[in-house]
């Protein structure tokens, strides 16, 4: 048989760790919806911030928020993962903020743009060392360049002299040239 101590010790037991549980549980829940409600907060002076703009710098909404960059793009994160922002987007270094899909299309296109010309000045630059490198080419360089100087010491002969004929003469050398 069990005595009624016993019985009352377990139960009593049993109902303060219930209590002990309870409390737990009930702290979780408080220290959850605090951070739910500071995120809430954010949230407001994140739109309230950004107005009627599409984009906003990182650096602009950290400012505003009170919080430094990095907990401001984690926490932007956060919110376009749980829906709060739908159409919200941080771009590739993370230091702009966009808030729809069409301000982030328009971001993309841009950043496509960037790297097509980029790929085509590393081209051109490309080719034009291998032509720089070409034998002919450079002679041909060469010849132009004596060529312009020609010019330029006919043209200062040119300057020098008061004589109409040999000026005129001068001046159809320069054209041949």
């Amino acid at each position: 048989f069990v005595s009624f101590e016993v019985l009352g010790m377990g139960i009593g037991i049993a109902s303060s760790s219930f209590a002990a549980v309870i409390a737990g549980l009930c702290t979780g829940v408080a220290v959850v919806g605090g951070r739910w409600r500071r995120r809430a907060g954010r949230f407001k002076k994140y739109v309230r911030t950004m107005g009627e703009k599409d984009f906003y710098s990182i650096e602009g909404l950290a400012e505003r928020v009170g919080k430094k960059e990095k907990f401001v793009i984690k926490d932007l994160g956060k919110m376009i993962r749980m829906g709060w922002f739908r159409e919200g987007h941080l771009d590739e270094k993370e230091t702009c903020f966009m808030l729809t899909n069409d301000s982030y299309q328009m971001y993309l296109d841009a950043q496509e743009r960037l790297k097509r010309q980029k790929e085509e000045e590393e081209r051109l630059a490309e080719e034009e060392e291998r032509l720089a490198q070409d034998p002919a080419r450079i002679q041909l360089k060469l010849a132009v360049e004596e060529g312009n100087e020609c010019i330029r010491r006919i043209r200062e002969i040119n300057d020098t002299l008061e004589g109409e004929a040999i000026s005129g003469k001068l001046c159809r050398l320069e054209k041949v040239c």
